[in-house]
């Protein structure tokens, strides 16, 4: 069944869109990013007031939340843009690249787009709610992210682009950012 998940997932994400679409589907995306994920996030926060009561000054989590929010939100700007110019494509699957992208970002790690929902959810945690909320929004998030990556997208990248993907995801890091090496030429 999963098979036929990824295979489904695949057949929808190799239909070239128009950029309508694309822009349609980028806004989508967006609002259920910035503000329906971090709101059901936050709601399952409250409902473990145990780990959303752990709290710092909150100075501090205004601060770690403001530049968290900002960092997130710029990384997952600066790879929709790459997303959108490298790959003619979107983050949202129904409107994905076109093409493998292995530029910008996504040249530090295959997934700057969870990295950067990693730190926006903390973020977002720190400054609505406590620090405990913030990493409790983060890590389901990222836990929710990683599975969906490992189960449907890594099958899903393998049959549209094949050994490239393969090579790709063999030389780059999944989430933490590793600057890239220089190729050597073989000749």
């Amino acid at each position: 069944m999963l098979e036929q998940l990824v295979r489904h997932v695949a057949a929808i994400a190799k239909r070239p869109r128009s950029r309508l679409y694309q822009v349609v589907a980028v806004c989508g995306g967006a609002a259920m990013f910035l503000v329906i994920v971090p709101w059901a996030l936050g709601r399952l926060a409250m409902l473990l007031p145990l780990v959303a009561s752990l709290t710092v000054y909150r100075g501090i989590e205004i601060g770690a939340g403001i530049a968290t929010v900002i960092a997130g939100l710029l990384m997952s700007f600066w790879a929709t843009i790459t997303f959108w110019r490298a790959g003619r494509g979107t983050p949202v699957p129904v409107a994905a690249p076109q093409r493998l992208v292995t530029t910008g970002p996504f040249g530090y790690c295959r997934n700057p787009i969870k990295l950067g929902a990693f730190l926006y959810f903390f973020g977002v945690g720190c400054l609505w709610l406590s620090l405990g909320a913030g990493l409790l929004m983060a890590l389901t998030a990222l836990v929710l992210g990683i599975a969906y990556h490992r189960l449907i997208e890594e099958g899903e990248l393998r049959l549209r682009f094949g050994e490239a993907y393969e090579e790709y995801r063999r030389t780059t890091p999944l989430l933490i950012p590793r600057w890239p090496r220089r190729r050597r030429d073989d000749t």
